[in-house]
């Protein structure tokens, strides 16, 4: 196995093809899941859903796709990783990465999980989602419904007598827009 990851978002129909073919791979028991799985290359497609890859050399091993649902939320509608690369923190760093890039334009995620995916509900819960609800999204399982407030921050570059500077974050609300 090589560690040699590189990541980045679908900008073609090959991609989106290799996309949807790896989300197959992982059906998870939901009901109707080849009919959502061609959906989505639709909405893919059209610019409706965005996905992150993660690639192994030019193997597909981990994505998340996700969606501007209004008011400044973006919903994480498929989130899978490589079983080999399960329980590495695989997951985690790319959940980290597209929370760092929503900070850019989204005030906060959804996200649900089947109730019995303990694995995931902890991940989210590690990384400060909280449950806000449980219901019957797709079938007759289940699901767990979170959300994460994002931090709006800003950067200010302190330039020093040696010209390298240093960042300083600090939250949104500490300035006046």
């Amino acid at each position: 196995m090589k560690f040699n990851f590189n990541f980045k978002t679908v900008d073609s129909e090959k991609e989106i093809k290799k996309l949807v073919d790896f989300i197959r791979r992982f059906p998870l028991n939901y009901s109707n899941y080849n009919d959502w799985t061609e959906k989505v290359f639709y909405q893919l497609m059209n610019g409706e859903k965005q996905a992150i890859i993660s690639l192994s050399e030019k193997d597909l091993v981990g994505d998340i796709v996700s969606q501007n649902i209004g008011g400044g939320i973006l919903e994480i509608k498929n989130l899978r990783t490589c079983e080999f690369l399960q329980q590495r923190g695989f997951t985690h760093f790319m959940l980290n990465q597209l929370e760092l890039e929503a900070m850019k334009n989204y005030i906060g995620i959804f996200v649900d999980t089947r109730v019995d995916n303990f694995v995931v509900r902890n991940l989210f819960k590690k990384r400060g989602y909280f449950e806000i609800d449980k219901e019957n999204l797709y079938d007759n399982f289940q699901d767990v419904i979170y959300y994460k407030k994002l931090l709006q921050t800003a950067i200010l570059k302190t330039f020093n007598s040696r010209d390298t500077y240093t960042e300083n974050r600090f939250q949104r609300s500490n300035f006046k827009e």
